[in-house]
Formats: structure tokens, sequence, C-alpha cells
């Protein structure tokens, strides 16, 4: 018995068990839903209180979205918190919070239009902390913190306008993460499509981004005949800076499905089921023609994608999926994804990608 026990420890040390994203329990945030922006402001005031702001004189204040895994009980309140560069506390926000089950999710957003009297004039890291608190069973519980960087950039040519800038949040560090998922339209729910989202910067003309599919080598499907490429997810700043705009699209291969759930009278003849084909699978995107993202990546007999081991180690939570992602970023406005990893999901770095 001793023995036994001896060679479980010793295999526990050498093959260590990760949590599956899974078996996260909540609440916590999903790292992947966080978006941080800013809200431009065409004024600055010296303090909440002064009389009047000072005018062409360009200001900002954050934009946030985010989600958070229940359980939410009664009495559960979401909370935001900024700091400046230096750890100077700056903005608070409570916000509107619903009591939330355990295999549910809520969306929360601070759209930054009503905090114009604490925007800021100042650039560098600053600091994200969301925070839960509960009044009624004495919870006070840190669930996610981020970091930042802020930089600015002049506009204007008048002279009067010297002081006038925007702001921006530098997101090249998605470029190399991919993600994928199934289409959940319950109006497709008998044969979900295939959806590979990637993320580019730079002004994007849809029409000329076009995503192809291989199986074991062999093309299968292309946005460009049997789907479509769509951007639901942009930020950008508020004024003309194209090349500072960042977008994740979304690569919808219609005819390929992850299994079929029903039995109607549709055959779904043109139909390619991955869970009949597992195996090996690459997407390539060309952008204006050139090849400008690949992945790979591996699909089970069940249809879903072999977990890789990239979701868990990273936390990702419940039905979140992390591809590596090869860039080519000749056409992403003088991007740098040198840093990547560490700066990451605003400063929690990613392990596990090459």
């Amino acid at each position: 018995m001793k023995i036994r026990l001896l060679l479980l420890l010793i295999l526990a040390l050498v093959f260590p068990t990760f949590a599956r994203a899974d078996d996260l329990v909540g609440p916590y945030v999903y790292k992947s839903s966080v978006r941080l922006n800013t809200q431009h402001y065409l004024v600055y005031w010296p303090s909440p209180t002064a009389k009047e702001p000072q005018y062409l004189t360009g200001s900002w204040a954050p934009k946030l979205n985010f989600n958070v895994q229940g359980p939410l009980e009664g009495g559960s309140q979401i909370s935001v918190q900024f700091t400046k560069p230096g750890g100077v506390k700056w903005i608070h926000r409570d916000l509107k919070t619903d009591e939330t089950d355990a295999d549910s999710f809520q969306s929360f957003s601070l759209d930054g239009i009503d905090l114009d009297k604490q925007a800021t004039m100042a650039t560098g890291e600053f600091t994200l902390n969301i925070v839960l608190t509960n009044a009624l069973n004495g919870t006070n519980k840190p669930l996610y913190t981020g970091k930042f960087e802020v930089a600015k950039f002049h506009y204007g040519a008048a002279p009067n306008e010297v002081h006038q800038a925007d702001y921006y949040v530098n997101h090249d560090w998605t470029l190399p993460i991919g993600q994928m998922s199934f289409d959940d339209n319950p109006e497709n729910a008998e044969a979900p499509a295939l959806l590979v989202k990637l993320w580019f910067r730079g002004p994007l003309d849809m029409q000329m981004l076009a995503g192809y599919l291989y199986y074991n080598g062999k093309q299968i499907s292309s946005t460009k005949s049997e789907g479509n490429v769509s951007a639901p997810v942009v930020v950008q700043p508020g004024s003309t800076r194209p090349d500072l705009t960042w977008s994740r699209c979304t690569f919808d291969f219609a005819k390929v499905s992850k299994g079929r759930n029903g039995d109607s009278a549709n055959n779904y003849d043109s139909m390619f089921f991955l869970d009949k084909h597992p195996g090996e699978y690459e997407i390539k995107v060309l952008r204006g023609g050139k090849l400008a993202r690949s992945a790979k990546f591996t699909i089970g007999p069940d249809g879903a994608l072999v977990d890789n081991g990239l979701a868990a180690s990273n936390k990702m939570g419940k039905g979140v999926t992390l591809i590596p992602v090869t860039t080519d970023l000749s056409q992403d406005a003088g991007a740098s994804i040198a840093n990547y990893k560490s700066l990451a999901f605003y400063g929690n770095p990613v392990v596990g990608f090459p």
C-alpha cells in the first residue's frame, strides 16, 4: 500500500492535473469578454467642481464591457474601479447587477458618457479592478484585475487646437489569439455552423477578406462561396485614425457543421459534418489576396475542438476556446506582437502559446 501511495504521489508531481476551463466555479469574469476602450471628450474639466471646462482640449474616460458567470445571489453588487498611473484612485462605479443562476452569465458595461467631469488627459498604465460585494452575506471578492496602456495622438492644425488630442488602448495582443465556436442561433440548432474568430488591425474591406477551411490538407469550404465574414466587435478611438482600429472578425462556414442534432426532413446533402470527419483542420485567411492568418486545430469524433489545454491552463471559463494564430502583419497598420503574451487580456499573460 505504501509503495502504491508513493507511486501515485510521484505521478501527481510529474503529471500535474489541471482544472478544465468548464470546471471553474462561478462567479468569475470571462477574461475573453473584457473589452476596454476610451470615451473621447472635446473638453477637459480641471476638477469636477470647476465652473467651466478647458475647451478644445481632448480628454478621455474608460469604456468597458465584460461578462460574469453566475451564480450572483440576491444582494450581489458588481463594481468597477480604475486607478491612474502611480496607483492614484480614479473612477469607481457600481453597475446594475441582477441575480444570476450558476448555469448562465450576465453582461455588464460602462459607456463612459457621463464621466466627462472625471475625464483625464493622462496617459500611461492604468489599472482596472472588477469586484463582487454582497452586504447580505459579507462577500468582498476581487473577480478580475487588468492593466492597460493608454496613449494619445494630436489632431487639428489650427492655432487654438494645440491641445486637441484623442486617446486609445493598444490591442495588438489580440492578433495571435483565435477562438472557435458554433452558431448558437436557434434557427440553426439542428446543424450549427462552424465559426472562427480572428482579430485584425487597420481599416478593413470586408469584400477583400476570405476564409478557407482545410481538412487533412484539402480545401473543403470557404466563406467566399458558402458563408460570410462579419466584424461584430470593433475597438477604435473616437476620431479619425483608421490605423488604430482593431476588429474581431467572425468567419462563418455555413456549410460546415459540428453535427446533426435533429431528424427533420432536411437531409443536408451539401453539409460537411465535423463529427463524421475527425482529424486535423486548418483555416487560412486571405486579406487583399495575400495570406494574412492561418491556424490549425483538431476536431474529435464528437465534432468539437479537441482540448488543446490552452483554455484550461489560462482559466478562460466555461465554453471558451483558444487557438494559436500564425500572423502576417504586413497589412495590419504597423502592428507589433513582440510582447503579446504578457500584454494579453490586459496584463493577464497567456501560457502555452508559441
